[in-house]
C-alpha cells in the first residue's frame, strides 16, 4: 500500500501558524500549574498525555473535546 506525498503550497513553518491564526486556535502550553493536580489524579486513565489534558482542563476550567470515555471518570466537562 502506498501513501501519496502531501504537497504544501508554502513552507510548513509559515502555513501552520497562519492556519492556527486563521481558524482562531490558540495552543495551550503545559506549565507548572497544570502539573500540580496531575500528581493527585486517580489512575482511571493511564495515558500520560491524556492525564496532562485532564489536568489542564481542571486548572483552566476548560471543556475537553474527546470520544474517550475514560475522561468521564474525572471531574471535567467533556463534549462528544
Amino acid at each position: 500500500m502506498s501513501i501519496g506525498k502531501l504537497t504544501l503550497t508554502k513552507p510548513y513553518e509559515f502555513l501552520f501558524p497562519n492556519l492556527l491564526y486563521d481558524n482562531g486556535i490558540d495552543l495551550l502550553a503545559i506549565n507548572v500549574s497544570h502539573l500540580i493536580p496531575l500528581i493527585s489524579l486517580p489512575f482511571y486513565h493511564r495515558d500520560p498525555f491524556d492525564r496532562i489534558i485532564i489536568a489542564q482542563a481542571l486548572v483552566e476550567k476548560m471543556t475537553i473535546l474527546s470520544a474517550d470515555h475514560s475522561y468521564d471518570t474525572y471531574p471535567v466537562k467533556k463534549i462528544w
